[in-house]
């Protein structure tokens, strides 16, 4: 996990302290998850709430109450490296940290730090149409893959991951961003060049003339 909310509901007693990972983990099948998916509803407390006065959707309604604690850990190999109480998911520091980590040649997941105007278009809804735009390095590619892997988990009944297909420019590109979904827990989405897709569809090996 990384990150921890402590929320009472309106009808609540007390509040819950709830622990945010990258996939739901329960010791049992059927019981409460020790650690809640990034996706769920009640998570995007973390992403958008403010301490005091917060709400969430999920399919039962809009659930209303007060969020009191807003935490955020790094853990590595087991070991608590450090922990931040926040208000806002923005934490210039971990969002430095973050990118200074990222030495790998591959792109990485941005679960624990995703903005909210980021978050806004990860979990936009299905049937609305979605335009992305930024230059070069602003984050495009990752915010596209996380909403894929929302959308893969909020819509579970209606779609499996080999519905879906990547389309890069090249394979070098596709290998530079094939830790990102495996990382989140998403594992059989197709990936492919627009040429090879094309060549897949027409069925024949052709030879694609380099125009330059």
């Amino acid at each position: 996990y990384f990150a921890r909310i402590d929320f009472k509901e309106d009808q609540g007693k007390e509040h819950e302290v709830l622990y945010i990972g990258k996939m739901n983990f329960t010791e049992k099948p059927g019981e409460t998850p020790l650690i809640v998916d990034w996706r769920a509803p009640v998570s995007n407390l973390y992403y958008e709430s403010r301490l005091g006065e917060a709400e969430y959707l999920c399919p039962e309604g809009t659930i209303k109450g007060d969020l009191a604690l807003k935490r955020q850990y790094v853990i590595q190999n087991r070991i608590l490296e450090q922990y931040h109480d926040i208000d806002l998911t923005t934490n210039d520091e971990l969002l430095q940290n973050a990118i200074i980590a990222n030495t790998d040649k591959r792109l990485k997941d941005i679960a624990a730090t995703i903005q909210i105007e980021q978050n806004k278009i990860i979990r936009s809804g299905m049937w609305v149409p979605i335009i992305v735009q930024g230059a070069a390095g602003s984050g495009k590619t990752t915010v596209a893959l996380h909403r894929m892997a929302y959308m893969i988990y909020q819509y579970a009944e209606k779609f499996d991951p080999e519905h879906f297909i990547i389309i890069g420019p090249n394979k070098f590109f596709l290998d530079y961003i094939s830790d990102v979904l495996p990382e989140l827990g998403v594992t059989h989405v197709t990936q492919s060049t627009y040429e090879d897709m094309a060549m897949e569809f027409i069925g024949k090996k052709l030879k694609v003339k380099n125009k330059n």
